[in-house]
Protein backbone atom coordinates (compact mmCIF):
# COMPACT_ATOMS: atom_id res chain seq x y z
CA UNK A 1 0.00 0.00 0.00
CA UNK A 2 1.20 3.49 -0.79
CA UNK A 3 1.91 6.11 1.87
CA UNK A 4 -0.74 8.74 2.56
CA UNK A 5 0.83 12.15 3.02
CA UNK A 6 -0.96 15.07 4.71
CA UNK A 7 0.21 18.59 3.95
CA UNK A 8 -1.25 21.95 4.90
CA UNK A 9 -0.71 24.99 7.02
CA UNK A 10 0.19 24.77 10.69
CA UNK A 11 -2.78 23.91 12.94
CA UNK A 12 -5.01 22.56 10.14
CA UNK A 13 -5.18 19.11 11.74
CA UNK A 14 -2.69 17.01 9.78
CA UNK A 15 -1.61 15.07 12.86
CA UNK A 16 -5.08 14.73 14.36
CA UNK A 17 -6.69 13.46 11.17
CA UNK A 18 -3.62 11.50 10.14
CA UNK A 19 -3.67 9.45 13.33
CA UNK A 20 -7.35 8.65 12.84
CA UNK A 21 -6.85 7.60 9.23
CA UNK A 22 -3.86 5.44 10.20
CA UNK A 23 -5.94 3.69 12.86
CA UNK A 24 -8.83 2.99 10.48
CA UNK A 25 -6.56 1.84 7.63
CA UNK A 26 -4.36 -0.18 10.03
CA UNK A 27 -1.27 1.71 8.90
CA UNK A 28 1.59 3.19 10.88
CA UNK A 29 1.60 6.91 11.59
CA UNK A 30 4.58 9.27 11.28
CA UNK A 31 4.70 12.97 12.14
CA UNK A 32 7.65 14.76 10.53
CA UNK A 33 7.95 17.05 13.58
CA UNK A 34 8.42 14.00 15.82
CA UNK A 35 10.92 12.60 13.34
CA UNK A 36 12.89 15.87 13.42
CA UNK A 37 13.02 15.66 17.22
CA UNK A 38 14.31 12.06 17.01
CA UNK A 39 16.92 12.94 14.41
CA UNK A 40 18.05 15.92 16.48
CA UNK A 41 18.31 13.71 19.57
CA UNK A 42 20.47 11.23 17.62
CA UNK A 43 22.67 14.00 16.23
CA UNK A 44 23.02 16.34 19.22
CA UNK A 45 22.04 14.09 22.15
CA UNK A 46 19.56 16.76 23.16
CA UNK A 47 15.89 15.93 23.75
CA UNK A 48 13.95 19.10 22.89
CA UNK A 49 10.74 19.93 21.00
CA UNK A 50 10.84 20.88 17.32
CA UNK A 51 9.94 24.51 18.13
CA UNK A 52 12.89 24.72 20.48
CA UNK A 53 15.15 23.20 17.83
CA UNK A 54 14.16 26.00 15.44
CA UNK A 55 14.54 28.65 18.12
CA UNK A 56 17.93 27.43 19.36
CA UNK A 57 19.58 26.35 16.09
CA UNK A 58 17.87 28.51 13.49
CA UNK A 59 16.16 28.09 10.18
CA UNK A 60 19.00 26.47 8.22
CA UNK A 61 19.61 23.73 10.78
CA UNK A 62 15.87 23.09 11.08
CA UNK A 63 15.44 22.86 7.28
CA UNK A 64 18.39 20.45 7.18
CA UNK A 65 16.63 18.30 9.78
CA UNK A 66 13.42 18.44 7.70
CA UNK A 67 15.34 17.23 4.67
CA UNK A 68 16.77 14.33 6.68
CA UNK A 69 13.26 13.54 7.90
CA UNK A 70 12.00 13.49 4.29
CA UNK A 71 14.82 11.15 3.31
CA UNK A 72 13.90 8.82 6.15
CA UNK A 73 10.22 8.92 5.17
CA UNK A 74 11.25 7.95 1.62
CA UNK A 75 12.35 4.57 3.00
CA UNK A 76 8.95 3.88 4.59
CA UNK A 77 5.93 2.07 3.19
CA UNK A 78 2.31 1.78 4.29
CA UNK A 79 2.41 4.86 6.49
CA UNK A 80 0.19 7.85 7.06
CA UNK A 81 2.50 10.85 7.31
CA UNK A 82 1.81 14.35 8.63
CA UNK A 83 4.34 16.77 7.16
CA UNK A 84 5.22 20.02 8.91
CA UNK A 85 3.82 23.11 7.21
CA UNK A 86 7.17 24.37 5.90
CA UNK A 87 8.44 21.08 4.58
CA UNK A 88 7.10 21.99 1.14
CA UNK A 89 10.00 24.42 0.80
CA UNK A 90 12.10 21.40 -0.13
CA UNK A 91 12.15 19.75 -3.53
CA UNK A 92 8.48 19.29 -4.56
CA UNK A 93 9.33 16.12 -6.50
CA UNK A 94 10.70 14.62 -3.30
CA UNK A 95 7.48 15.37 -1.42
CA UNK A 96 5.34 14.01 -4.30
CA UNK A 97 7.41 10.83 -4.40
CA UNK A 98 6.47 9.99 -0.80
CA UNK A 99 2.93 8.85 -1.66
CA UNK A 100 -0.59 10.12 -2.23
CA UNK A 101 -0.56 13.77 -1.11
CA UNK A 102 -3.65 15.22 0.58
CA UNK A 103 -3.79 18.96 1.19
CA UNK A 104 -5.93 19.96 4.16
CA UNK A 105 -7.02 23.58 4.29
CA UNK A 106 -9.20 25.74 6.51
CA UNK A 107 -10.21 29.38 6.77
CA UNK A 108 -7.23 31.62 7.59
CA UNK A 109 -9.00 33.19 10.60
CA UNK A 110 -9.56 29.75 12.13
CA UNK A 111 -5.94 28.72 11.60
CA UNK A 112 -4.60 31.99 12.97
CA UNK A 113 -6.77 31.62 16.07
CA UNK A 114 -5.48 28.08 16.69
CA UNK A 115 -1.86 29.15 16.21
CA UNK A 116 -2.37 32.10 18.55
CA UNK A 117 -3.56 29.70 21.28
CA UNK A 118 -0.52 27.44 20.98
CA UNK A 119 2.00 30.24 20.49
CA UNK A 120 3.40 31.88 17.39
CA UNK A 121 6.35 30.27 15.63
CA UNK A 122 9.75 31.88 16.09
CA UNK A 123 9.77 33.18 12.51
CA UNK A 124 6.55 35.24 12.90
CA UNK A 125 7.02 38.98 13.37
CA UNK A 126 6.54 39.64 17.09
CA UNK A 127 5.07 43.09 16.40
CA UNK A 128 2.63 41.96 13.73
CA UNK A 129 2.10 38.19 13.80
CA UNK A 130 -1.08 38.44 11.70
CA UNK A 131 0.86 40.03 8.83
CA UNK A 132 3.45 37.24 9.02
CA UNK A 133 0.69 34.65 9.03
CA UNK A 134 -1.16 36.17 6.07
CA UNK A 135 1.98 36.45 3.95
CA UNK A 136 3.08 32.90 4.71
CA UNK A 137 -0.42 31.50 4.21
CA UNK A 138 -0.67 33.07 0.74
CA UNK A 139 2.83 31.98 -0.21
CA UNK A 140 2.32 28.38 0.85
CA UNK A 141 -1.26 27.98 -0.38
CA UNK A 142 -0.19 27.84 -4.02
CA UNK A 143 2.62 25.41 -3.27
CA UNK A 144 0.28 23.11 -1.33
CA UNK A 145 -2.20 23.11 -4.20
CA UNK A 146 0.48 22.28 -6.78
CA UNK A 147 1.86 19.44 -4.65
CA UNK A 148 -1.38 17.77 -3.74
CA UNK A 149 -3.26 14.96 -5.42
CA UNK A 150 -6.36 15.84 -3.39
CA UNK A 151 -7.46 19.05 -1.66
CA UNK A 152 -9.91 18.88 1.24
CA UNK A 153 -11.35 21.98 2.88
CA UNK A 154 -11.95 21.05 6.52
CA UNK A 155 -13.96 24.22 7.24
CA UNK A 156 -17.13 23.51 9.19
CA UNK A 157 -16.72 19.74 8.92
CA UNK A 158 -17.28 17.42 11.83
CA UNK A 159 -14.26 15.25 12.56
CA UNK A 160 -16.16 12.03 11.80
CA UNK A 161 -17.43 13.36 8.45
CA UNK A 162 -13.98 14.54 7.50
CA UNK A 163 -12.39 11.18 8.33
CA UNK A 164 -15.05 9.43 6.20
CA UNK A 165 -14.33 11.80 3.33
CA UNK A 166 -10.59 11.19 3.55
CA UNK A 167 -11.09 7.42 3.62
CA UNK A 168 -13.33 7.69 0.52
CA UNK A 169 -10.86 9.73 -1.52
CA UNK A 170 -7.87 7.52 -0.76
CA UNK A 171 -9.49 4.27 -1.89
Amino acid sequence: MVNIIFIGFKAVGKTTYGKEVAKIKKMGFVDSDDLIESLHLEQRKEDIAFREIYKKYGRKYFRDMEKKALQKIMTMDDKVVALGGGIIEHDPRLVRSLGKVIYLTDRPDVLFSRIKKTGFPEFFDKENPRKSFDELFEKRKEAYEKLSDIKIDVSNMKKTDLIKKIIEVIK
